[in-house]
């Protein structure tokens, strides 16, 4: 058998259609302040949403190894360029240069990186098991290594400084536009919330 099947995987495939949608419209909205990193940014959460999707279907223990893979690109996609979003949308595109770019980017492509060659290290993580829950085969990792936890600290960071920079501009925003960043912020707890969810071992098949 090399598929398996919950009600969780349709609920990844409505995620990451309705992110691809998203993407697709923002980046209509270019050369606006953010349109371009927001777009991408939607496209990375859609990737990680398929990249899920496909780790819970697929059975073989090489195949849900291979998209923890698309996980790692999709989360790492989403965190660099919602700082870079966060960034431009409050005001602050001068902040953005060569440099700062490089900076940001630095603990992203290292991890990702990382996670492509995760077998031959235990950078990100130290042990890995394939557990039958439900008559599911699930992956867990039981130890975590170093880099993992640089990763999550960083992460946690350009999340945290970005709610900071637009809940800024809220306060300094016409009462107009503030209800669309309160749009924004929560729009970005939401995946931020099902990652941590994810990354503290509490699965979401039980729900299902």
């Amino acid at each position: 058998m090399l598929f398996q099947f919950t009600l969780i995987i349709p609920v990844y495939i409505l995620v990451a259609i309705l992110m691809l949608i998203l993407s697709a419209r923002t980046w209509a909205l270019r050369p606006a302040p953010g349109a371009t990193a927001w777009s991408m940014a939607m496209l990375f959460c859609a990737i990680y949403a398929i990249g899920a999707c496909l780790e819970i279907a697929f059975v073989a223990p090489v195949l849900k190894l291979v998209m923890d893979r698309v996980i790692y690109l999709g989360i790492t996609g989403i965190v660099f360029f919602w700082g870079i979003f966060a960034i431009q949308y409050s005001s602050k595109g001068r902040w953005l240069n060569r440099v700062t770019l490089s900076l940001l980017a630095i603990v992203p492509g290292v991890t990702l990186c990382l996670a492509f060659f995760a077998e031959s290290h235990q950078l990100l993580y130290r042990s890995y098991e394939f557990v039958h829950e439900d008559g599911l085969v699930i992956g867990h990792v039981i130890a975590y290594g170093p880099v993992f936890w640089i990763w999550m600290g960083y992460s946690y960071f350009i999340f945290i400084v970005s709610w900071l920079l637009l809940l800024r501009s809220i306060i300094r925003a016409q009462a107009i536009f503030r209800s669309q960043a309160w749009l924004v912020i929560l729009a970005s707890a939401a995946p931020m919330g099902v990652y941590t969810a994810h990354m503290a071992g509490l699965s979401l098949l039980g729900a299902f």
